[in-house]
């Protein structure tokens, strides 16, 4: 984390004509610098163990746990290019840059719009795996009963690769049943079974 935290103290910006300045993200870094330290970040991890990634992970979860936000840069960068690399290892391939952005959005309490067919499911994973770094539990609400069992089974495999947990919590169970999911780090519901 040393070298990403030189690296964010000298942020780099673009700009001049045919650039853009997109700086929404907090701390005046714009987001296609995020982009690329989250890039650089992953491919340190290609070959690292899985007990590297879950060290890795628990270093995210103490840093979070002492005060740091998760919209700040050095926790949100190295976690979401740990869950960028469970996603790899689960899936066979990263997620593209909208999805990493989509996913700044969301870690950000933001709501993203994505088209369909540019990854909804694998941006709200990977922010749900990076959230659930900070041990509080991450709820995901889906509009029905398959994706959310669909997206629950998807999540529970790149999660158990940084040692994190997902389970989708079905209408109608038992409470036994409904603690187990919300014992889970990420619990997916469909809007129905979750009360506000």
């Amino acid at each position: 984390m040393r070298s990403l935290l030189k690296r964010l103290a000298t942020p780099r910006r673009t700009s001049g004509p045919g650039s853009s300045t997109h700086t929404s993200a907090p701390h005046g870094i714009d987001d296609e610098v995020l982009v690329s330290l989250i890039r650089d970040e992953t491919a340190r991890w290609e070959t690292a163990s899985r007990a590297g990634l879950v060290a890795a992970t628990g270093e995210v979860r103490r840093l979070l746990a002492s005060g740091a936000q998760p919209e700040d840069p050095v926790p949100l960068v190295t976690g979401l290019s740990l869950s960028a690399e469970a996603i790899r290892r689960a899936t066979g391939y990263l997620p593209y840059d909208v999805q990493l952005l989509a996913a700044f959005a969301l870690c950000r309490n933001q709501i993203a719009q994505m088209q369909t067919g540019e990854g909804k499911t694998l941006s709200a994973i990977a922010a749900a795996v990076y959230l659930a770094m900070a041990g509080h539990g991450v709820h995901v609400m889906t509009p029905n009963t398959y994706l959310a069992e669909r997206d629950a089974e998807l999540a529970a495999g790149i999660a158990q690769h940084l040692q994190l947990s997902a389970m989708f919590l079905p209408e109608q169970v038992e409470p036994s049943q409904k603690y187990a999911a919300y014992d889970c780090d990420i619990t997916y519901a469909t809007n129905n079974e979750l009360g506000f």
